[in-house]
């Protein structure tokens, strides 16, 4: 047997889902080739540079214990990324508290938009660090059926609020200001920013507080740590 194939068979051995196994299997077959490649292009034979590229890897045994632990699926893993996000939320909204007493004593509106770009930075920040600690571990098809449904929800919220405000009916226009009070509470990172430019059509403004905190929770979410780190 290849020392590719014995690796592989013993990190598989420690992971208990199907679909993890040919996932683990797959990355590392991967990473496996192209560092034997290496070894192979400084001079190696190819049994010699396939036994170093298992050598580097370490010990498979605690790589696939490791590895279980990062795929397994649990009910919560679903709702991490909503949980991050409503976090960045509650901090977002506190900055918002303490720039509400700066506020009346800014009267410059240059100096306050340049004060909410700066909060609207630190909230970006804020994702990309809770991304790569809580969520850059999950599976794929997690964050995009988290971050997807969290997306279709801003959206739905956004345009039922657009659509009512602009009714003719003037019961149905004032109802409509709940939807989009509500997509701004749930979404408070970046409306600050974006209701401050007065240029932006309303219809752009209300899709693009629905896209950002998404956008950026995914973003922050694909800065993962490799494999490699788990020995």
């Amino acid at each position: 047997m290849r020392e590719i194939d014995s690796f592989l068979e013993k990190v598989s051995s420690q992971i208990k889902t199907k679909r993890t196994k040919r996932y683990v299997q797959l990355e590392l077959s991967h990473h496996l080739e192209q560092s034997k490649q290496k070894w192979i292009e400084r001079g190696f034979n190819d049994l010699d540079a396939e036994k170093k590229a298992v050598e580097e890897m370490g010990d498979p045994y605690k790589i696939g214990s490791n590895l279980n632990k990062t795929h397994a699926t649990t009910a919560f893993s679903y709702f991490k990324p909503w949980f991050v996000h409503i976090i960045i939320v509650i901090i977002s909204a506190l900055m918002f508290n303490v720039l509400q007493v700066m506020d009346q004593l800014i009267v410059n509106h240059i100096f306050r938009l340049i004060i909410y770009v700066a909060q609207t930075a630190l909230v970006i920040c804020l994702y990309f660090y809770f991304g790569r600690k809580l969520l850059s571990d999950l599976p794929k098809r997690i964050i995009y059926i988290s971050v997807g449904s969290l997306l279709v929800l801003n959206l739905a919220i956004a345009l039922s609020g657009y659509v009512m405000m602009n009714s003719s009916n003037h019961i149905t226009a004032e109802n409509g200001q709940f939807p989009i009070m509500l997509l701004m509470v749930f979404n408070h990172s970046f409306h600050m920013i974006l209701t401050s430019i007065s240029v932006i059509p309303d219809i752009i403004n209300i899709l693009l507080i629905s896209i950002l905190s998404p956008l950026f929770l995914y973003i922050g979410s694909k800065n993962k740590k490799t494999y490699l780190t788990t020995h």
